[in-house]
Parts: structure tokens; sequence; C-alpha cells
């Protein structure tokens, strides 16, 4: 992989350069003086530097950017610049120069994308089912938009460590084996993982319910602690059952994390008491009301005393928050992370805020690791509210895939009445799923998002349908263009259709890594409809095996084939099943 300019940074040099030519100015290499335009009526890129740059110099944004046009030396790169009111500077650059670079991204095969990770180790933490609990649409997001930061991380050459803290420790557990216990249950192939869902509710009644099972329960999870064979066999009984529901819902749904993944509450259990004791030892953690606490600096309740982090109950047990601190020790000075992400919903935020910040006054990584919390809002369904079924149940995940599936056969039967069952099968689950992933994918992660099944199977519009006809169009005419004996060569950009397809694709490098910055996987999805959509314009607009003219002809199959490893570059990196033929 060689190292590729974009036109973006090509311009953003020349201005630099016109600025101190012009003005004796020394700007910010670091940051971006040039941006698309939003209409290109008005230009393909724009530059509003005049603007930061009229206090400094004491003249008009206008007047600044007046003279800068005539400093800046872009003969090779621009055809055009236009100064307009109140101070832009709009570039028209040159097809020659856009050919030279598309060209670029054409023989690379990374498509531009940069390497900018290499030596660097980031820890991602997402998805955290519970143990002896079926999936459900709670744990949607967490899965595919950790997933989607795993591969865009691993795309730009980072080494990715994926984390799944499945949550299988505690004293659930101890109510839920004494429940089996007393119904007589032993062996692990006894229940599936729907039937450990309905016996923990089960368990959860009889412990409110009964305090005799209540204490019961409580010395269960001694036992367990301490290392009870009995009570370790029923508990790797349940984890090992529950790790197989897991498993296949990650298969079926194309998520990256295997059994190599899984370090949940249980690994820590070993190091919690050890944990606490040095940093009440070292100072850093104190004593409260007999429990050992850390009180990160900036938090407090409404009472105006400081808000803990309890890393030993003053009963001697231990939760998540000594398990959260403890994870975050290990995987900083263990397991030798440059980033650590946890990607968890928005009510996480204050627990989050208050680890990273006790984590930083506790010494317990280096400054210069980087610590993100890559929050998220809720699935709604179509009345505004939490997702759940007509009786008001929560959604499992697995109902969810399957609804997704039925749905997409229905529709690819309509479309092909005589597709054989097998096609259907191969299709309904490559489509349905996809469209779930990517409606989640698409939506600002911040936001809630409403459930609709009708707006993500479309066929048209911001879905994963519409992305991956895209790609089957652009395969169908490469396919056809082989079969005439037609070569696919870059020579000519020949009108502003074919200028624009090329435009678009030689952003994909600086949209990956835009997205894996700032966690935000639905830059890459708008990113993919704006190219699936150009090129469905460009398909009906401009002919290509019935283009005489040979050049031109050979270019536009070049950039349908460079589409097509575009849109599949761009859905493999966001997770979304890559589909041949529709």
């Amino acid at each position: 992989m060689f190292f590729m300019k974009t036109i973006i940074q090509d311009l953003n040099q020349i201005v630099i350069a016109g600025v101190k030519s012009a003005f004796g100015t020394d700007l910010d290499t670091s940051k971006d003086y040039v941006t698309e335009t939003n209409n290109e009526n008005f230009g393909d890129y724009q530059s509003n530097v005049s603007f930061s740059l009229s206090k400094l110099l004491h003249k008009a944004p206008f007047q600044i950017a007046e003279e800068l046009k005539n400093a800046l030396d872009a003969k090779n790169i621009i055809d055009k610049m236009d100064v307009v009111k109140p101070g832009f500077i709009n570039f028209f650059i040159s097809k020659d120069y856009l050919l030279s670079k598309i060209k670029e991204v054409y023989e690379d095969s990374e498509l531009g994308i940069p390497n900018v990770g290499a030596d660097q180790k980031v820890i991602v933490d997402y998805s955290s089912p519970n143990i002896a609990k079926e999936m459900h649409v709670g744990h949607l997001r967490s899965t595919i938009i950790g997933d989607a930061i795993v591969r865009a991380h691993k795309q730009l050459g980072y080494n990715v460590i994926k984390q799944n803290h499945i949550g299988d420790w505690g004293t659930q557990f101890g109510m839920l084996i004494e429940h089996l216990i007393d119904l007589g249950w032993k062996d692990s192939n006894e229940h599936t993982i729907s039937d450990l869902n309905a016996l923990y509710k089960e368990s959860k009644v009889k412990f409110d319910a009964d305090p005799d099972f209540a204490e019961r329960s409580h010395q269960r999870v001694v036992k367990i602690q301490s290392g009870d064979k009995e009570s370790i066999d029923l508990w790797k009984a349940l984890t090992d059952e529950s790790k197989k529901h897991f498993g296949w819902m990650y298969k079926r749904m194309g998520v990256l994390l295997t059994d190599d993944d899984y370090c949940g509450e249980s690994f820590y259990n070993d190091k919690l008491n050890d944990v606490a004791n040095r940093l009440l030892d070292e100072g850093k953690a104190k004593m409260s009301d007999g429990a050992v606490c850390l009180f990160p600096q900036g938090f407090q309740g409404r009472d105006g005393e400081p808000v803990p982090l309890i890393l030993k109950k003053s009963d001697g047990g231990f939760g998540y928050d000594a398990t959260d601190v403890t994870a975050l020790e290990y995987r900083a000075h263990t397991l030798n992370a440059n980033k650590i992400i946890y990607v968890t919903d928005t009510r996480q935020k204050m627990h989050f805020s208050m680890l990273f910040q006790a984590a930083r006054d506790a010494k317990l990584c280096d400054d210069s690791v980087e610590l993100t919390h890559v929050s998220f809002g809720s699935v709604l369904g179509p009345d505004g509210k939490p997702f759940k079924t007509r009786s008001g149940e929560t959604v499992t995940l697995s109902s969810l895939l399957d609804e997704a599936e039925e749905r997409a056969k229905e529709i690819m039967l309509a479309k092909n009445p005589e597709a054989s069952e097998e096609t259907l099968k191969t299709l309904s689950s490559a489509i349905g799923i996809s469209a779930i992933k990517y409606a989640d994918l698409s939506c600002d992660r911040i936001k809630d998002y409403v459930f609709n099944w009708e707006r993500m199977l479309a066929f048209d519009g911001n879905t994963a349908p519409y992305i991956q006809n895209a790609y089957v169009r652009c395969k169908a005419l490469l396919a056809k263009g082989q079969a005439q004996g037609k070569k696919a060569n870059l020579h000519v950009i020949s009108n502003e259709d074919e200028k624009r397809i090329a435009k678009k694709c030689m952003a994909l490098g600086s949209i990956v890594l835009q997205s894996a910055k700032t966690y935000e996987p639905h830059r890459l999805c708008t990113y993919l409809y704006e190219l699936a959509s150009n090129y469905h314009s460009f398909y009906e607009k401009c002919p290509v095996l019935s283009e005489s003219n040979e050049d031109v002809l050979e270019t536009r199959l070049a950039l349908s084939s460079l589409v097509s490893k575009v849109l599949a570059k761009g859905m493999e990196v966001l997770g979304i099943t890559i589909i041949e033929k529709m």
C-alpha cells in the first residue's frame, strides 16, 4: 500500500502555500481548509480560509479571497476558480488531473484506504449479553455498531482485540442454580437457552417471594466464588449452553465475534480483591462506610457529596464497578492497549465518565491510552416507545431475524416467482439480516430510531437492498462486457456523470478514516448511498456497451468496475452481506 494523497489534500497544500505567498502567514498544516461543495454547479471543492484570516489581516473575507486566488499555483489541477461572496473560493478541477488521481485508486488493492493503525492496539468491548438469557433486541445496537467499529479499525491497519464482556458472574447465578437444583436439573443438555430464559424469570419470582430460597441463593453464590465443584459444574453448564446460543446468533448476523473473544466478568474474579487492596494501600482508594471506594474527581451527588465507584462492598462482595476498574487496568497494562473502546447505550454514560476519570486519578493506565465510550440511543417501535412484542414482551433477537428473513423472502418471491427454494433462502438471509444491520448503522448512533420493516427492506432510498442492488447492477454489466470481449481501462473523463463517479470513488479512504475516528458508521452508509445513487444515474444516462467511442466505453467499464469494488469494500467494513446476483 503506497501513500496516496486525496484531491482535498492536494488542494489543501496549494491553499497553505498560497496564503504564505500572498500574506506571509503560516497556516496549521494539520487542518483542512478545503471541502467538497454542496452544489456541484458552484464547483467541485471550496475553501473558506479567508474567513479565518479576516481578523488577522484586518481585511474583508471577499478581498482576501480575491488576493489569494491570484496567488494560488494550481494550473495543473484546476480548470477554473471563482470567488463568491462573502468570501468563498470555488475550485473546478481538471478532468485530466482527476483521471490521474482515479487511476491511483483503481490500481490500489486497498482503494485508497490508508494504513494509519500500524503498531497501534485497539480493544473494543461490545455486545456483552448475559448468561442464561436469550439475546434480545436490546443487544442489537451494541453488537452491530461494535462490529462495524472493529471492521473499520482492522481495515485501517490497527491490531484489534475484541472483548465480549459477558455477564457470567454474580448473585443472579446463585438464585438460578439453586432453582435448577430444586427442579432436579443436573445435565447441560436438559435445557435450551429459551428454557433457561424462562427458568431465570421463575427463579427471580421465587427469590423475591421466599426468604429461605433467597438465603440459599446467597449461600450458593459463596459456594460458586469459593470453587465448590458441584456449583462450578452447574455454572459451567449454563455458560456453555449460553455460548452456543450467542455463537449461533453472531454467525447468523455475520458478526466477527467468536469463542476466543469471550472475556466475561468471571475472568476478573480472582483479581478483584488484589486490585482493591493495592489501591487502598497506595492511598488511591478510601474506606467509606466499610467499603473500599474510588472517588473520581468532579463527580458529586445532589447532596454535594462525592460519588464513589465501589471496589469492594462492606460485606466483602464485588460488583460491576470493581470488575470494570480491574478490566480497564488489565487491558491497559497486560494487553498493552493504545485505545480502549466501550460500546454501550447512553444510559451508562455517567458510569463510564466516572470510570475513565477514576482510571486517570488512580493511574490505572498511562495518559497516552485513549479511553472512549461509544454510546447509542434506543430502538423504538412505531409508537415511539421501546420496541416490544404486541404482548409487551421484549423482542428476542432470534425472532427478529426470523421475521426479517421471512419478509425478505416474500419480496424476492414477488420479484422472481420462478426462483428456487435454495436461492430464496440464501437471498432472504442476505437481504433481510443486512437490512436490519444497515438500518441501524445508517442512523446517527446517538439518536433513538424507529424500527420500520417497510423502510429498511425497500429497494430505494438509503437501505441495504439499494446498495446491494447497485453492486449487482455493476457486476451484471461487467459480466456482459466480458462476454463481449470488452476491456476495462481508464482513458478519459468525458462528461460530468463520469466525473461525479470518479470523485466519489476517490473519497472512500477519507470516509472510512473519518467514520473510524468519530465512531460514526452512518457516515460510511451515507457515502455508499450517494455512490449507489450516482451510479444508478450514470447507468441510466451513459451508454456503456453500446458506446461507439472505444476509449469512452472502456473508461465507463473501468468506472463500473471501480464502483463495484468500492461498494463491496464499504459493505465489508459495515458487515453487510455482498450479493453477486439478485
